[in-house]
Parts: structure tokens; sequence; C-alpha cells
């Protein structure tokens, strides 16, 4: 919902929730592609690629919806960024609702590559379930 009310020149936009599957959030080894994506980057301490560097209040502050819901798999090799942003996010004082779902045994994006397995299945369903609250 875009809201714009009379006097004000900022338009706020107001989401119901965040879905972040198997999020890409930078470890702390340089990335080719991110140096091009975001040539401006200030490496592992950007906020843009690592959230939780943020300041927890700022963090809390800047989320603009009620619930999230991230994604991870146990085997992915970006697993470790999306817990810490899930951890950071639950204990910033944020008053919303963040839940994580770890898929066992599975890598990053299994579900593009296997969407047919009764894992992918499972995940789609809570997806599905988060989306139409």
């Amino acid at each position: 919902m875009i809201m714009n009310s009379a006097g004000d020149d900022q338009i706020r936009l107001k989401f119901s929730g965040l879905l972040l599957m198997n999020p890409f959030f930078m470890n702390d080894e340089p990335d080719e592609l991110i140096s091009f994506i975001f040539p401006s980057s200030k490496g592992p301490n950007d906020p843009r690629l690592n959230p939780a560097c943020i300041a927890i209040k700022e963090l809390a502050a800047g989320l603009v919806c009620k619930r999230i819901l991230v994604c991870v798999a146990e085997k992915d090799f970006l697993r470790e960024r999306g817990v810490s942003y899930y951890e950071t996010v639950k204990n910033s004082g944020w008053n919303g609702v963040i839940e994580m779902v770890e898929i066992e045994g599975e890598e990053h994006v299994f579900y593009l590559f296997k969407p047919d397995c009764e894992k992918a299945g499972e995940l789609m369903d809570r997806v599905s379930s988060f989306l139409n609250l």
C-alpha cells in the first residue's frame, strides 16, 4: 500500500511481510560479482550486503513490515548469513514476528533444481501459508 498524506512529500510503502528465500548476504571473502554490482561497497560491513552489521536499533527501525520469514538450507554455503540476519532481527527489539525455516540436507536454492522433491513441496507449502496470511 502506498500512503501519501496531504502536505507530506514523502511516499511511504507499507509491506505486510518480507520473505527471504536462501538470502544472499555477503560473506567475509572478496566477491568479484558483488564488486561489479556494488562498486561503492564497503565489503562485509556494507548493510546492503550484510544487514547484521547495521546497529540493532537502526535495523529494527528500518523494517517496514510486521512479519518476516527467512528460509535457509542446511548445506547452503550462505546459510550462516541468513541465520545471522534472523538472530539479529529477533534480538533487535523489532515489534514484529520473525520466523526461520531450515530445510535439512539441502543446498542453496535446491527447490529450483529439484522442484518436484518432497522437501521443495513442503517448503512451498510453508511459503504459501506465509504469503496468504
